[in-house]
């Protein structure tokens, strides 16, 4: 019987020339998958519009440097993210333009709600699947309409309370909860593609900037993902990794973390750049943070392009492998982002503990009871 191999990685910001090399020690591995996701983190287009009013919007970033998604073995991109609208309507369709140009299938992202929210379906050693990808963060502009391009997007809806009798002071428990409607279409659609022979496999933006929390409605979303037919469930945006759950028999990887984080935006001290970074229309300075507005800096000399903690150095690249009956086993290779911002496959003995270790933490924190066993090669860790 003949089986077929997901890979699929967390965000690609292939913002730096020459950037085909951070897959350098990757790659080999990357094209041995039969179906290989990356998450398309921000808009490639020569055309830029400043669209978006959040000040961490994404600048445009020239379509060529996609190629170094086909030329590692990409043919899944999925683009449902918070910076999917940042640089407007050409922000959008030049990065599906390039992407479809490279042979690369998508998702998430459309010239109208119909196109975003269709999957990306692709057939690998007589198996077919469809990968649907959706945000649940972001600007309200990302989301595509009727007559509107941009992300399929699910609506949370967070609500504050405070138990102190201190008016004023910071909440004591936060709420998430998700939109029905979004839910009920999501389902529709995964149901629509397994009774068109698919395996349904869901990517989702979610959760909390470099928290390590997984919040209520990360659980619900991916929940309702499995409930409705998801074999697999991959989760990003909080540039770090989070949890992993398996769930009726169905892996959750909450976060996969960042796989390449390579711009120099954040480092820019450009007016126009500088002038969005600290343009925080929806916050007064009785809320605001400092941090909010600093510049970052790398956390090494040597990694002049990387803006996150030590901790999101952490990564990884999730594995399902399926025959006729649908996912015989799931997994994940580990990976450490080294000294040049390069994610580097790391084995069993080697950094590979260290990474299996931060991962069983951050289930321990979430009172996840998966369970983690090293292949006989030490490469691959299997999950149960």
């Amino acid at each position: 019987m003949k089986k077929a191999a997901v890979l699929s990685v967390g965000d690609l910001i292939l913002d730096v020339p020459e950037v085909e090399k951070y897959f350098d020690e990757s790659r080999e591995l990357l094209k041995s998958g039969d179906v290989v996701i990356g998450q398309v983190e921000i808009p490639y287009t020569n055309r830029p519009q400043w669209s978006a009013y959040d000040n961490h919007s994404a600048p445009a970033t020239d379509p060529v440097r996609l190629e170094a998604m086909k030329d590692a073995g990409f043919n899944v991109g999925t683009c449902a993210g918070n910076h999917s609208f940042d640089q407007g309507y050409y922000g959008v369709m030049d990065t599906l333009d390039k992407l479809h140009e490279l042979g690369i299938a998508t998702a998430g992202e459309g010239a109208n709600e119909a196109e975003a929210c269709a999957p990306a379906v692709i057939t690998r050693k007589g198996l077919k699947f469809a990968c649907f990808s959706y945000t649940a963060v972001g600007p309200k502009t990302v989301q595509a309409t009727p007559a509107k391009a941009g992300a399929a997007f699910i609506y949370v809806a967070t609500s504050y309370d405070n138990d102190t009798n201190e008016p004023g002071a910071l909440p004591t428990h936060i709420y998430t909860s998700v939109s029905p409607a979004a839910l009920a279409q999501m389902r529709t659609a995964f149901r629509k593609a397994k009774a068109d022979g698919a395996t349904v496999l869901a990517s989702f933006h979610m959760g909390r900037m470099h928290s390590t929390d997984i919040q209520q409605y990360q659980i619900e979303i991916a929940h309702a993902a499995i409930d409705a037919g998801a074999e697999m469930v991959f989760a990003h945006h909080p540039h770090t990794l989070l949890g992993i759950e398996m769930y009726r028999g169905k892996p959750i990887y909450y976060s996969i973390g960042h796989f390449i984080f390579a711009t120099d935006a954040f480092l820019q001290e450009g007016t126009a750049l500088a002038g969005q970074r600290r343009f925080l229309p929806n916050h007064w300075q009785g809320v605001n943070t400092e941090a909010l507005i600093r510049p970052r800096e790398p956390i090494t000399e040597t990694i002049p392009f990387y803006v996150g903690d030590q901790a999101s150095r952490n990564t990884l690249i999730a594995k399902g492998v399926f025959d006729e009956t649908g996912l015989v086993r799931a997994g994940f290779i580990p990976c450490w982002i080294d000294d040049t911002g390069h994610p580097v496959p790391v084995r069993r003995g080697e950094k590979g503990d260290e990474v299996l270790a931060h991962i069983r933490e951050l289930c321990r924190l979430e009172q996840l009871d998966t369970r983690f066993t090293w292949s006989e090669d030490g490469t691959e860790v299997w999950l149960s």
